[in-house]
């Protein structure tokens, strides 16, 4: 994920973006041009695996910029999320009493 933050709230063409890849890594600067394009540092291109033709989620929150990679395969993107919710879930017979109580309505 790449967090940008404008440094004197204002959006401009000096306006500077600072990308931060994980709490771990160091900060890098890219300037916005006239026509609001950035480029993706190629550090930051590889570890979040984005190539040519990728698309982007951009949201703003707390006025700040944030930019995720578009999941390629939302199938794959979720597989595996609240693994330990259902960790303690016996899914067949969770889903008898679904399907049961289906029936009663």
């Amino acid at each position: 994920m790449t967090l940008c933050t404008t440094i004197n709230g204002l959006v401009d063409e000096t306006f500077i973006c600072k990308a931060i890849l994980n709490p771990s890594s160091k900060m890098v600067e890219v300037k916005v041009s006239k026509k609001f394009q950035v480029v993706i540092p190629k550090e930051v291109r590889k570890n979040v695996n984005l190539s040519a033709g990728d698309q982007l989620i951009i949201k703003v929150e707390d006025g700040s910029i944030i930019m995720i990679p578009k999941p390629k395969n939302y199938t794959q993107h979720m597989l595996g999320l609240h693994k330990k919710i259902w960790k303690s879930v016996r899914v067949e017979r969770y889903l008898e009493e679904e399907r049961k109580s289906w029936l009663e309505q």
